[in-house]
């Protein structure tokens, strides 16, 4: 048996259907800390560079794991 159920809701709606909590303040009080501190002592350049460079090294991090893995015998066969 397959039963389908098509509902227009809005995201709101939904949210409330579920119980989820309304997490909006908390939002738009994190964006506008975020957008201070940009505006007060942080260079934009600076942020990105921190973020590539996080990326980075997650990235480096995961490639070990692989080349690890990869290079690692099999024994369990």
């Amino acid at each position: 048996m397959k039963i389908n159920v098509d509902m227009d809701v809005t995201p709101e709606e939904m949210r409330r259907l579920f119980g989820l909590p309304d997490l909006t303040p908390l939002h738009d009080e994190m964006i506008e800390r975020m957008k201070e501190q940009l505006s007060e002592n942080m260079d934009p350049a600076k942020l990105v560079e921190n973020y590539m460079q996080g990326s980075f090294s997650s990235m480096e991090a995961f490639q070990r794991t692989m080349s690890n893995f990869m290079k690692s015998d099999n024994k369990d066969d």
